[in-house]
């Protein structure tokens, strides 16, 4: 069974097999962070309190875990701004991160037949049991590094009840990646000053990812760092510095655009959920729309104001005001 495994992700990714009772060394090692200060109480609340729940109390009939790491590139985002185009990054495993497990589970199935035991996607933490296996190590900024893919690379997990024997490919052999001994590239130019040269746990509370993803006000960030966050939502500033990322990101078009009036709008939105006039407004649905076919819907209420914030970081704010479409003749 391990080897016709292995042949499905030949062409998908890197793999590795787990016993299913690594989930309880996993939630056990994250709470133990909790509890002595390395992770912010509120942040562990807010971000990892449910994946950590499942580690700690898996299903029972659970004796594998298979993890997947895949290849996944990032993607240029055009946004017409009516003088010329304004092109935001969406960072890797941003577009159709949800699907994209799915999507691998029902392949899965159907590869290995009916015969194959239950199995099911696995909401947990991926990071430490990719690491646990040997499949990825840590960076200082919190990222993993799987092999040949850098960080630029999908964690997916699955749950089954097949008893499997613990399988690795060839990669990283410690939970630190080497290339961070004695490199401080990322600490450098993190914007937020989550990596510091004290520890090499990101303090995670502090990431400008985090702030990104969630509502409220976006933190103080210097302007010449500001100038390099163009991302619709997350963060690329530790990974595109990254030496051991060298050559390794592929940037790809997304499979939208925003034209004027949806720019315009998505730049006039506040945040609000529902309120002014959302639901009727048939420019606001076609925003909606368009993030749900790159399955991004859940940042509907978080790109407005990741907008403003780069276009002001890059100096093209303008008052945030639009020009009529008529003028872009002149312009």
């Amino acid at each position: 069974m391990i080897d016709k495994l292995k042949t499905w992700a030949g062409g998908k990714g890197r793999l590795a097999v787990l016993d299913a009772a690594e989930l309880a060394e996993t939630g056990a090692f994250i709470s133990g962070l909790r509890d002595s200060g390395g992770l912010e109480a509120r942040f562990f609340k807010g971000n990892l309190a449910g994946i950590v729940e499942t580690a700690l109390a898996p299903h029972p009939r659970w004796r594998s875990l298979i993890l997947l790491s895949c290849p996944r590139p990032a993607h240029s985002l055009s946004l017409d701004r009516g003088t010329k185009p304004l092109t935001c990054i969406v960072p890797p495993t941003y577009v159709e991160y949800r699907r994209f497990g799915g999507r691998l589970l029902k392949d899965l199935k159907a590869y290995m037949g009916p015969g194959f035991p239950k199995t099911t996607l696995l909401r947990a933490p991926l990071k430490r049991l990719a690491v646990r296996s040997g499949l990825a190590a840590y960076g200082r900024n919190n990222v993993t590094y799987s092999g040949e893919y850098g960080s630029y690379h999908q964690l997916v997990g699955f749950a089954s009840e097949a008893a499997l024997e613990p399988y690795c490919e060839n990669g990283p052999t410690g939970p630190e990646l080497p290339a961070c001994a004695g490199c401080m590239a990322c600490a450098r130019r993190c914007p937020t000053g989550a990596i510091d040269g004290e520890r090499f746990l990101l303090h995670a509370e502090k990431c400008f990812t985090l702030f990104s993803e969630n509502p409220g006000a976006l933190p103080p960030v210097e302007a010449k760092m500001a100038r390099e966050l163009p991302c619709l939502a997350g963060c690329m500033a530790c990974q595109a510095i990254c030496p051991a990322n060298k050559g390794k990101l592929r940037i790809e078009p997304a499979p939208v655009s925003f034209t004027f009036e949806e720019t315009r709008r998505i730049l006039a939105d506040d945040g609000g959920h529902g309120g002014r006039g959302k639901k009727a407004d048939p420019v606001w649905r076609s925003v909606q729309e368009k993030l749900k076919a790159i399955g991004m819907i859940h940042y509907q209420n978080r790109i407005g104001r990741n907008l403003r914030f780069a276009l002001e970081a890059a100096g093209q704010g303008e008052g945030l005001a639009l020009p009529h479409p008529a003028s872009r003749i002149s312009a």
